[in-house]
C-alpha cells in the first residue's frame, strides 16, 4: 500500500504527545487535545485519529503520553476513500475520537470520501456531525466569500461549545 502519510502521521503523534506533556506545565486539559486539518490535513487528522499505535518507536519520556487525539476536525479532507470504499490506511472502530467534518458537495474531487468516513464512524459508534453545504468549494479556509460554506466555523465552534468543552 500507500505509505506517504506516515511521516506526517509520525509527526501528528509526536505533536500530541507533546502537548499532553506540557499540560500541566501550561495549565490546560490533558484530555481534550484535538487535530485539525484541512485537505490533505484532513486525510492526517484521520490517519492520526484511526492509527491503532504510535508510528515510530517510543523514544522518551513525551512518548509516555498518549497520541491519539480526543476528538477532530476535518475540513474539505482529500484521499479518505477510494472507489467508495474507506482508504485502506484508515482504522476506524469504537476508539476513534468523535469527529466534525465539513465539506461542500460542489468541491467535486473530494466531497464524495466525506460521507464514507462518516459512515464507518457511525457504523463504529463514534459520535460525527456533518456539515455538509452546497456551495463553498475546495480551498477557502475560514475566509468568508458569499457561499453556504460561511457558516462552517460557527458551527464548529457550536459543536466544540456541546461535545467537546
Amino acid at each position: 500500500g500507500d505509505t506517504k502519510y506516515i511521516p506526517p502521521l509520525q509527526d501528528a503523534q509526536r505533536a500530541i504527545s507533546i502537548i499532553r506533556s506540557k499540560a500541566s506545565e501550561y495549565g490546560y486539559n490533558a484530555e481534550k487535545v484535538g487535530i485539525m486539518g484541512f485537505s490533505a490535513g484532513g486525510h492526517l487528522t484521520a490517519t492520526t485519529s484511526t492509527a491503532l499505535k504510535r508510528a515510530y518507536k517510543a523514544s522518551d519520556k513525551i512518548d509516555e503520553f498518549s497520541c491519539k487525539p480526543n476528538f477532530s476536525i476535518l475540513v474539505y479532507p482529500a484521499y479518505l476513500s477510494k472507489d467508495g470504499k474507506l482508504s485502506e490506511e484508515l482504522t476506524v472502530n469504537s476508539n476513534t475520537p468523535p469527529a466534525f467534518i465539513m465539506h461542500a458537495e460542489d468541491d467535486k474531487k473530494y466531497f464524495p470520501s466525506s460521507p464514507v468516513y462518516e459512515e464507518a464512524l457511525k457504523k463504529a459508534g463514534v459520535p460525527v456531525e456533518f456539515f455538509k453545504c452546497k456551495t463553498g468549494g475546495h480551498g477557502h479556509g475560514m475566509r468568508s466569500r458569499g457561499k453556504d460554506a460561511d457558516a462552517w466555523p460557527d458551527a464548529l465552534a457550536a459543536w466544540l461549545k456541546n461535545n467537546i468543552n
